[in-house]
């Protein structure tokens, strides 16, 4: 069993690299700013196309199903065809589990939120390679004050697991998620109007991009944070925060291969794109609000077609420029949900757009919730 570990808020010796700075981020070292900085995806599990290390395609395609208890996942063949595409692996998660988001770690096991349940689960890659039922290897439960209905996560370069949950972030070391039990954060981040925070985003400069998906308009955004700031846990204000009249409930948030941002919003029914020269980091904390160079969009009647952006949830790219879309509402309207398929061919546009290139599923019969999406790698 796990024991809970106290919140490590205590000052550090100041680091003076930016490297050394992203490496201590949540391992207890902490620093000045890093220079300003484009965003550049390098977690492979958020954004793996622009990542040189990791191969040239991905082997499976991962989606959870909330209301159904499960996970779903098309290999990389079958998510190109434009029909209703039965899963090649289904996954029954234990009984209660409401599943949100999906994300690998380097190991190649596969980690889940359970917003219900609040708690984390992790499945070994041997788990995953046909249907079934399989116990987890470890479940990170609450602590009583820990993972209050988690949403979105992320690993950063050193292994550490960035856990959404309601009015924070939580930070956990490796050597806190080995054992099953009750588990405290070695680290928490808290920022003012940060009630929801949803997707998670890692750039090559180790900045920490986090979206609110706030039931408050106002509180939508995507709120950026330094290596610095990681290290330091506790209240901080946020390198950028980003506001858009695009926002509402902010979810997905993902880069493409041009450095741009794209987020996903679900009651705006669309995703939106933001240039990377207009999201560069400042040298002091600073809000902005923008307006998006293009965003996917769902018919303007809202139609049930099946083939546009329909409350849209988790998104993420694949190393070809493929985006990947989870649509809470699919051809069927109401709860039907669908997975779309945005060829990269079809991206580099201004304005709105809203034909996908494929459908993978266009006929399931439950609430993806939030949908995080996760990409498995040979």
């Amino acid at each position: 069993m796990l024991r809970p570990h106290a919140p490590a808020f205590a000052s550090r010796p100041i680091l003076t690299s930016s490297l050394a700075l992203l490496l201590a981020a949540c391992a207890g070292s902490g620093g000045g700013d890093p220079p300003a900085t484009s965003p550049s995806p390098t977690n492979p599990n958020q954004n793996p196309n622009q990542n040189p290390n990791q191969p040239t395609a991905f082997s499976r395609l991962w989606v959870p199903n909330y209301n159904a208890g499960t996970l779903r996942a098309w290999t990389q063949a079958n998510t190109v065809a434009d029909r209703d595409n039965a899963p090649d692996v289904e996954i029954t998660l234990p009984a209660g589990t409401r599943p949100n988001a999906l994300t690998f770690e380097a190991s190649g096991a596969l980690w889940v939120t359970d917003n219900a349940g609040n708690r984390l689960l992790k499945f070994g890659s041997s788990q995953l390679a046909a249907s079934g039922s399989p116990t987890p290897v470890v479940v990170i439960d609450s602590d009583g004050a820990s993972l209050d209905a988690p949403i979105g996560f992320a690993f950063d370069g050193v292994g550490n697991l960035w856990v959404g949950v309601a009015g924070r972030i939580e930070c956990y070391e490796p050597d806190n998620l080995d054992d099953s039990g009750p588990t405290t954060p070695n680290r928490v981040i808290t920022t003012p109007g940060f009630d929801l925070p949803a997707g998670m985003a890692f750039d090559g400069g180790g900045n920490l991009w986090v979206t609110n998906a706030s039931f408050t308009a106002a509180n939508n955004s995507v709120t950026v944070f330094s290596p610095a700031q990681q290290a330091a846990g506790g209240a901080q204000t946020p390198a950028l925060t980003l506001r858009s009249t695009a926002f509402a409930l902010v979810e997905g948030i993902a880069f493409d291969g041009n450095g741009d941002l794209w987020v996903a919003s679900n009651d705006g029914l669309d995703v939106a794109r933001f240039a990377a020269s207009e999201i560069a980091l400042p040298a002091l904390p600073e809000t902005r609000t923008l307006a998006p160079t293009a965003s996917l969009e769902a018919d303007i009647d809202d139609t049930p077609s099946g083939r546009t952006v329909r409350k849209a949830g988790g998104i993420v790219f694949d190393r070809d420029g493929n985006l990947f879309v989870n649509s809470e509402r699919g051809p069927m309207g109401g709860n039907d949900s669908a997975v779309l398929r945005f060829d990269p061919t079809l991206l580099g546009f201004v304005g709105a757009m809203a034909t996908p290139a494929s459908t993978l599923i266009s006929r399931s019969t439950s609430n993806p919730g939030f949908g995080g999406l996760a990409l498995e790698l040979p």
